[in-house]
């Protein structure tokens, strides 16, 4: 029969797990194999998310090469990777990352360190996803077209680069 008040309860109950952690060393193992599963679920998640996302400014899509910068610092709540230390909800930890742009480390320093010259070159890449996402595209294009012009056997013609150039625009 439990505590008519639930904070005298509580009290009990973490008085009671805190002695059965240090009396008993398969309890304390099976606690730790639990924060070790949640955290490594949760890193998979970010993980995943990173590569999906890759950095904005350039091609990187190694996830131990991508930090998630908070466009808005007033609003940041914790780090994201604080929050998967931390074992936060998941759902607590995909509402941060909504805050975020996905940049790898060389562009995230450029951008904490506010460069004024920096900031006002990527300023509309980061408020505008649209614009992101033609500049990701001009470059990939390219990145394309040189590809094809650096190798004899994809040589396809200076008018047919042309007409992929105006279809492609």
């Amino acid at each position: 029969m439990g505590y008519r008040d639930p904070v005298i309860q509580r009290e009990y109950q973490r008085i009671w797990a805190a002695d059965r952690k240090a009396q008993d060393p398969v309890f304390r193992a099976l606690g730790q194999a639990r924060i070790r599963r949640d955290r490594e679920s949760r890193r998979v998640l970010v993980n995943s998310l990173k590569m999906r996302l890759g950095c904005l400014f350039c091609d990187e899509k190694d996830p131990d090469r991508l930090d998630f910068h908070h466009v808005n610092p007033k609003e940041k709540v914790l780090s994201v990777s604080s929050m998967v230390t931390q074992r936060y909800q998941l759902s607590r930890i995909v509402a941060e990352i909504h805050k975020c742009v996905c940049v790898c480390k060389n562009h995230h320093a450029d951008l904490t360190a506010m460069r004024a010259d920096y900031l006002k070159q990527q300023k509309n890449v980061i408020l505008n996803p649209a614009v992101a996402e033609a500049k990701r595209r001009e470059k990939a294009l390219t990145d394309a077209i040189l590809h094809l012009e650096a190798h004899a056997q994809f040589r396809l013609g200076s008018d047919k680069l042309k007409i992929i150039k105006f279809l492609l625009n």
